[in-house]
């Protein structure tokens, strides 16, 4: 595991080969206040040439699964990997084992689209984009 880097209003590790960092809003910024952070959680880089499929795949796991977890797969900006990025609001339920339980279980999500989605073979590939939902795991 990677070193925890504390600084100011992010906190980020490794957990399961997948970099999570823990980011709180500048409340400052905020047209009101939000008690919540989010958690990202680095899926790994899109494979070369299927940048649009795999924006599909995205859209459509952020419509039918993410959603009810206000959670969103996209774009790290900087350096094109996918990332999911999740709202944990901060109330009386959130404590550490919670927290931890939450991380493993974006680690899981993270595995299979690694596994199944970003290094799968084109036969494979041509499946998952039929159109025929069968990929989507909930």
């Amino acid at each position: 595991m990677v070193p925890a880097q504390p600084t100011g209003d992010h906190f980020s590790f490794e957990s399961g080969g997948f970099q999570i960092t823990l980011r709180y809003p500048d409340q400052a910024k905020l047209a009101q206040p939000d008690p919540a952070m989010y958690m990202l959680v680095g899926f790994g880089m899109l494979p070369p040439g299927r940048t649009l499929q795999v924006f599909r795949l995205m859209l459509e796991a952020n419509l039918s699964v993410y959603a009810q977890d206000q959670a969103q797969l996209g774009l790290e900006p900087l350096n094109g990997e996918a990332i999911l990025i999740a709202r944990v609001a901060l109330d009386a339920d959130v404590h550490g084992h919670w927290l931890a339980q939450l991380v493993l279980h974006y680690v899981q999500h993270g595995r299979y689209w690694r596994d199944t989605i970003l290094a799968c073979t084109d036969e494979m590939y041509a499946a998952l984009c039929s159109g025929d939902y069968l990929w989507i795991r909930a």
